[in-house]
């Protein structure tokens, strides 16, 4: 334990392993304290309701209670309509003349709902589909009590139609899903590559603490003791370098991935470990690591790199 303390008195007083410390902290920080961003997925429908009848007010009712990813919003005239579509600000939009329900249910087909897009409006057709669902909701119960054409089973029709329509029989909605997920505004952090720099800067660490060993070596320092204490060295050495960046590192990577790439920085560090007991055994020159490690370095930041793009 003691030759533990003594290897990291020793590494922490170099200033390159304080800026590897640092440029993790920094990262973490920036992830942190920026504001998540927002983006919204709602796709606009512009809708003109010149239709003032109590088929209206519930089509109305219908379609702002509906659950879709469109979002219906009214303007005051149809021009305001032509407006918002040529404008893009709407995907496209509708136009319910006056009379429309009445009309509608007479089966006069007279008059008629205007749909405005432009060639760039790609999901008209399938808002269509929306929109028309909710106009034959609120309308089919009448139709179908003028089809039969009989007053005292007016109501009992419309109540047996709606409750038909409303129930399960047909389709059944079932959730895959766990949780609440809100379609219309989607919440997300910049994304920084704090695993990739946590696992580069382990393996900077443990080469950074070979080539002191390997300098030490050079100098003579170990010349009176034997392979097992100069090997018991190297270790102690290689601990000294990697769990200090270890710990900042799943610090790090705990406030920004939660607990999904623990287990990989935990890995990457023995492989490191590992690695530089390796390249001990072949290496005997610092000179010789110095020229290594870039190469190293560098096969690793393209490796992440090409995952991270991936």
């Amino acid at each position: 334990m003691n030759r533990l303390i003594v290897a990291w008195k020793r590494i922490l007083h170099r200033k390159l392993y304080w800026c590897m410390l640092g440029v993790l902290l920094i990262l973490t920080g920036i992830y942190a304290l920026l504001p998540a961003k927002s983006q919204s997925t709602e796709i606009r429908v512009a809708v003109y309701l010149e239709d003032t009848s109590a088929y209206t007010t519930q089509f109305k009712e219908e379609l702002d209670a509906s659950a879709s990813l469109y979002q219906f919003y009214y303007v005051d005239a149809s021009t305001d309509v032509i407006r918002d579509v040529q404008a893009g600000d709407a995907e496209c939009g509708f136009v319910l003349p006056d009379g429309f329900f009445s009309g509608y249910i007479a089966g006069s087909g007279e008059p008629k709902i205007s749909l405005y897009e432009t060639s760039a409006s790609t999901l008209s057709s399938a808002i269509s589909e929306t929109f028309f669902h909710y106009i034959f909701k609120v309308a089919s119960p009448q139709i179908l009590v003028d089809t039969i054409d009989d007053a005292a089973l007016s109501e009992d029709l419309k109540s047996r139609m709606q409750t038909y329509m409303d129930s399960d029989t047909i389709f059944r909605m079932s959730s895959v899903t766990d949780g609440a997920y809100d379609y219309k505004e989607n919440t997300y952090r910049i994304q920084l590559p704090i695993f990739e720099c946590t696992c580069l800067l382990i393996l900077f660490a443990s080469l950074f603490s070979l080539m002191l060993f390997l300098q030490d070596q050079e100098r003579g320092i170990y010349i009176a003791l034997s392979g097992r204490r100069r090997y018991s060295i190297l270790c102690t050495g290689l601990l000294a370098g990697i769990l200090p960046i270890y710990g900042i590192g799943m610090l790090c990577n705990g406030i920004t991935y939660g607990t999904a790439t623990l287990l990989q920085v935990t890995l990457v560090s023995l492989l490191a470990y590992l690695l530089s007991l390796v390249l001990s055994v072949f290496i005997k020159k610092s000179r010789t690591l110095a020229k290594w490690i870039p190469v190293l370095l560098l096969i690793t930041i393209v490796y992440f790199f090409v995952n991270y793009i991936l």
